[in-house]
């Protein structure tokens, strides 16, 4: 039962991504006490932000920046998308700076 326990937990860390890398040590030193799992590091580390070592900054700074590429291009996906299905119906595009015709 304690083996799976502990194999239970240490899945969840590894899930978080936390337990290695830059930030290891942050977590081990600020959040020590914080359940893994739910984002729960991530918050952590957020509230404990201006104690972060700076490798650990750099990296969370790192995948800020790659989820907000990634935000970008799936809306830049859904606008492409949309204009095409206008251009299959033979809508026009609305003009730069308006918001487009009900449908």
């Amino acid at each position: 039962m304690i083996l799976l326990v502990g194999l239970s937990f240490a899945m969840s860390a590894m899930a978080d991504g936390w337990d290695k890398g830059p930030c290891a040590v942050d977590v081990k030193k600020l959040c020590a006490s914080v359940e893994k799992g739910e984002g729960r590091v991530i918050q952590c580390l957020k509230e404990h932000e201006a104690e972060l070592s700076p490798a650990c900054k750099e990296k969370r700074a790192e995948k800020k920046g790659n989820r907000k590429e990634a935000r970008m291009e799936a809306r830049k996906a859904k606008i492409d998308a949309k204009l095409k299905a206008m251009e299959a119906q033979k809508i026009p595009p609305p003009a730069p700076g308006t918001a487009p015709a009900a449908q």
